[in-house]
């Protein structure tokens, strides 16, 4: 959790400090706050990726490597490029436009929810990333020394770290994008997560047989259970 809100903490300063060099005071209005906060996540949750445990050296053989899950990878990351690729601040702006001035509580409550999804993004993907600590593996993987973990944030749901990559992308389309720039980033990322899960879950059935599917029963997906009770994805 330190390095999670150091990595926060660090590109947050960076940003402002950037801000108040080119600008006079007041130089933050809630856009730009919102797109500091988005952007310290942001690199937070970078610094938390190259920080994770190394994976086991396991020999890779085709029955426990599944290199197509490298398509859900580009199409999430698709998804999260397109969320930037034309930050207008749409939503930001037409939530606040009927304000007399940039800052409110309704500013502040609005930066708050944004700065709650990206905070608790960065979190969740630093608890699952060193839950899983030498399972983890960018490319679908579950050689011989691979274990199904269960316990953590992967009591909650099956693939924490897709849960955490989609409160960063909400959090980053309500601060920078407009909504249907949101609609279909979101979009995208629900099918590069489909495509993800379809082939790790390939693997670990494989590996696991029947404890995974157990597992698999129990456990929803992506979004935890008291979200959408009756929808266990």
């Amino acid at each position: 959790m330190r390095t999670a809100l150091v990595g926060f903490s660090c590109g947050l300063v960076v940003c402002l400090a950037g801000a108040g060099h080119a600008q006079s005071p007041p130089f933050v209005d809630p856009p730009f706050a919102g797109l500091c906060i988005v952007l310290a996540a942001w690199f937070a949750f970078i610094v938390v990726m190259v920080r994770r445990s190394k994976p086991p050296a396991d020999a890779a053989t085709d029955a426990q490597r599944d290199r197509r899950s490298m398509i859900g990878i580009a199409l999430q990351f698709a998804a999260i490029a397109f969320a930037w690729s034309h930050p207008t601040f749409a939503i930001t702006k037409q939530l606040l436009a009927s304000q007399s001035r940039p800052w409110t509580l309704l500013s502040a409550v609005w930066l708050a929810l944004i700065a709650a999804l990206m905070v608790a993004g960065v979190l969740l993907a630093r608890a699952a990333i060193y839950t899983l600590g030498e399972n983890w593996t960018l490319v679908a993987q579950a050689g011989e020394r691979h274990t199904l973990v269960t316990h953590g944030p992967y009591a909650k749901v099956r693939n924490p770290i897709y849960t955490a990559m989609l409160l960063l992308l909400i959090g980053t389309g309500l601060a920078v994008s407009n909504s249907t720039q949101l609609g279909i980033a979101l979009l995208l990322f629900a099918l590069g997560t489909a495509v993800r899960i379809h082939y790790e879950e390939r693997l670990l059935r494989a590996r696991h047989g029947a404890e995974f599917d157990t597992y698999r029963k129990r456990v929803p997906a992506v979004i935890p259970r008291w979200a959408f009770p009756s929808r266990p994805f």
